[in-house]
């Protein structure tokens, strides 16, 4: 490099050392339209950029670095980083894996890389990631607090508790991990729990619409559906663009049977999102309810093409279009549905199964599916002893029936 060169790249060092990023980045860009192969120049205008939210362009020049040296392990780490930034995570698993190939004892990297996974759905791969984290780093809170949250993705609601009370023993006003606390105790029905997490995570991070958000959620799960309102609204109020706030409080109002509320917050939270799949399929649901079929089954169909293994949609779609005998590809939808159930997904809902196919099987499966997602293993009441056995064999029947009731008049 001339003397020049050199000159301008240490004013530009010296610039971003003492952080005035404007000055390095003017000096920087000088540099890179004389030198266009300026490692230096590349890499550490690739972090302004980052620095200032400018994902695109620091990912940009962060790629034209590491072409130029593949085997720099902090390129390659900050490359990754700025493109899964952009929501580019496929492109940036291989600059993961060469990051940590080249520093493996470096654990923000692979906390990164654990991230990168868990945003494309492959949580087990980013629990490895986060464990070799934690193995570099056993009190690296980070690692801790997104550990429990791709646990609960998991349904691993007790590991997911158990992380994120570890990464609180080590950090008390983490918002994110008393966050991640509260979703938990939330899939553990311990919703009044959850509340307290979800208002101390608040009062740490006041303005975080997610939280809010989740504590709606519970609120609903309580059954206390005006505070739950209040919840997405203060929501909507912080985040006006949330889209899943705005389906969550349609929710709400299918719950207090309040059908043209519902419709206007899903239409709200397409208009943000319109590839929302779930928001599709609660619309149709809605509509469901409301007996104007062909338009559920329009939202129906919209839901699974956007998401073909969505839970539950592709059951309704297939149950109602045989309600209103729409015949058309049926049989071909029943055949999808019931290798869908077959591989244990969450497709249809037991009792609408029943009209599909007279398969056992099939009708014991989907009950399964359903009865495990519904109710999920609770071991808050310690394990149920054994009895001695009898001659006589013992039968309990459970029907929410048993009241009031036909069913129960009749059993008795």
């Amino acid at each position: 490099m001339n003397p020049q060169l050199q000159l301008m790249l240490q004013q530009a060092i010296e610039a971003f050392q003492g952080g005035n990023f404007e000055r390095a980045a003017t000096i920087l860009q000088r540099l890179i339209q004389v030198d266009p192969k300026n490692l230096p120049a590349l890499h550490i205008l690739g972090l302004i950029r980052a620095s200032q939210a400018n994902f695109k362009e620091a990912a940009h020049l962060l790629g034209r670095a590491a072409r130029i040296h593949p085997n720099d392990a902090s390129i390659q780490y900050n490359l990754a980083k700025a493109l899964s930034d952009i929501g580019s995570d496929n492109e940036s698993i291989p600059h993961h894996k060469k990051a940590v190939e080249l520093a493996p004892h470096n654990p923000e990297a692979w906390l990164n890389y654990g991230k990168t996974e868990s945003n494309l759905g492959r949580h087990e791969n980013a629990l490895i990631h986060y464990d070799k984290a934690l193995s570099l780093e056993p009190h690296f809170v980070q690692a801790l607090s997104n550990k429990s949250a791709t646990l609960r993705e998991l349904r691993r609601f007790e590991d997911a508790l158990a992380c994120a009370e570890k990464a609180l023993a080590i950090s008390p006003d983490l918002a994110e991990a008393w966050s991640n606390k509260g979703i938990a105790l939330k899939g553990l029905k311990r919703y009044d729990d959850a509340i307290v997490c979800y208002d101390k995570a608040l009062s740490i991070r006041p303005d975080d619409s997610e939280v809010m958000t989740n504590k709606g959620a519970t609120l609903y799960e309580l059954g206390q559906y005006d505070e739950a309102i209040i919840a997405y609204d203060q929501a909507i109020s912080l985040k006006p663009d949330y889209h899943e706030a705005w389906s969550n409080r349609g929710l709400v109002f299918h719950q207090l049977r309040k059908f043209d509320e519902v419709v206007t917050c899903y239409d709200q939270a397409l208009k943000i999102k319109p590839d929302y799949a779930e928001g599709w399929g609660n619309k149709g649901a809605t509509l469901h309810e409301l007996k104007r079929f062909e338009e559920a089954i329009a939202c129906y169909d919209k839901a699974v093409n956007l998401d073909p293994d969505i839970q539950w949609f592709y059951g309704a779609l297939v149950h109602l279009k045989s309600r209103i005998c729409s015949w058309g590809n049926i049989q071909e939808e029943v055949k999808t549905l019931i290798q869908k159930v077959s591989a244990s997904k969450k497709m249809i809902q037991p009792f609408a199964m029943l009209s599909l196919t007279g398969d056992p099987f099939l009708h014991k499966k989907s009950s399964e599916i359903y009865t495990q997602f519904r109710f999920s293993r609770n071991s808050i009441l310690g394990p149920i002893p054994k009895q001695a056995r009898k001659e006589r064999i013992r039968i309990a029947y459970f029907s929410g029936d048993f009241r009031n009731h036909a069913v129960a008049l009749l059993t008795s």
